[in-house]
């Protein structure tokens, strides 16, 4: 009985030793343990060049607007008239005039501070109320520095990889973009 039992363990450790010297497969099992790895790194990429290519094309569109709206003082522009430049000149942003938010507001020039009290976030897009005004929206008179932020509101390709899931979330799963650049309203001469 003992005999037999041996030689079972006889026979497993030789299987067990030429299981150990055996490559073949190796290359299988290295595969599998980094194919997720770079996957999801190549993945993050992705996201990445989308979010910079989303952020170029609306700083594109938010500069545009902005000069619309340093040399027109006499004809001061409706929030809906900023997104609309904004869209235009940013035409690749899918659903820009639904989810997009333009905000103006005066500064101080001797502080840097917004005269109207408005805090320093940007206002974005509520979807929980759609209908609601923009917070800030003074566009100033003739030699006013003037701030302007736009929020536009995406949803991640790949929400679930190492860059989707570490994006600030909005509501509903949306990620905002926002960009900002500052202009001096251009003086109007006054005709006598």
């Amino acid at each position: 009985m003992f005999s037999k039992m041996r030689g079972a363990q006889s026979s497993a450790r030789h299987w067990l030793w030429q299981l150990r010297r055996d490559e073949a497969g190796a290359a299988t099992i290295e595969f599998c343990l980094l194919f997720p790895l770079v996957f999801s790194i190549f993945l993050m990429f992705v996201e990445l060049s989308m979010v910079q290519f989303y952020r170029v094309a609306l700083e594109r569109g938010t500069e545009t607007a902005a000069r619309a709206v340093r040399l027109n003082t006499d004809n001061a522009p409706t929030p809906e008239q900023l997104k609309t430049v904004v869209c235009d000149a940013a035409f690749i942003l899918s659903e820009c005039l639904t989810y997009t938010r333009v905000g103006l507001e005066r500064i101080d020039p001797a502080t840097w501070v917004s005269t109207g009290g408005s805090s320093a976030d940007a206002d974005c897009y509520d979807q929980a109320d759609p209908d609601s005004p923009p917070r800030n929206f003074d566009s100033g008179s003739s030699n006013d520095l003037v701030l302007m932020r736009t929020c536009k509101l995406f949803r991640p390709y790949f929400p679930t990889t190492l860059l989707g899931s570490r994006l600030a979330k909005h509501n509903n799963g949306f990620y905002a973009i926002v960009t900002t650049t500052v202009l001096v309203m251009e003086p109007t001469e006054e005709i006598s």
